[in-house]
């Protein structure tokens, strides 16, 4: 779909039927947020993706519904099959290492659109691909961007000492945060490690 000239889904057309879906952009970062969580079942992200999107009114075929749900997310593309057959889109936010984060990076992601589009996130209602576009589309310019790249660049030996101290110093004061798991995970390879234990069964 052209978002210049096909006019934005607000349904998405399941057996024949048509199902109103949640446009709003706030609906799609709570789906990201969710997919991201592992601490959640999934199981449970199953359910509260309907329930984010669908609400009350769930379509009886919950295959076709998280397949467009799936859809909706990425704007319109698919997922890539083994072939590469099928038009490329994003990653799942749930498939890749995270360079933001809608609920870490939120003053920074208010901040962004603020200063470049003069648009205020938090007394506004926008579609979900209205929003994606301009949040794809932000600048160098912004601190939210500059922060992500710090996050995403990788450190060459090549640099002067003075640039790579700064480089690792961004990238620790902007970390993101770890999972809770993730957290146990490491301190149990960090004791292991400190007890001169095999660290391969929590790798």
């Amino acid at each position: 779909m052209n978002i210049l000239i096909d006019p934005l889904p607000k349904s998405i057309r399941i057996g024949g039927a048509e199902y109103p879906i949640n446009t709003d952009f706030r609906a799609s970062m709570l789906f990201e947020l969710l997919i991201q969580d592992t601490n959640v079942s999934d199981a449970e992200k199953v359910f509260s993706a309907l329930d984010i999107y669908f609400s009350d009114n769930v379509p009886s075929d919950i295959e076709a519904a998280i397949n467009g749900i799936e859809w909706f997310y990425l704007c319109g593309q698919t997922v890539p099959d083994e072939e590469g057959d099928d038009e490329p889109a994003e990653q799942p936010a749930g498939d890749r290492k995270a360079s933001y984060s809608f609920e870490h990076d939120a003053p920074y992601i208010y901040a962004a659109f603020q200063q470049i589009y003069g648009i205020d996130l938090t007394c506004c209602s926008m579609h979900w691909w209205k929003f994606r576009a301009l949040f794809k589309a932000l600048p160098d310019t912004c601190e939210f961007i500059k922060i992500v790249g710090y996050r995403s660049m990788e450190i060459s030996n090549d640099l002067p000492d003075s640039q790579k101290r700064f480089y690792r110093r961004m990238q620790r004061l902007h970390a993101l945060p770890m999972e809770a798991s993730e957290k146990a995970r490491h301190k149990a390879l960090v004791e292991l490690l400190k007890r001169g234990g095999d660290p391969t069964d929590l790798i």
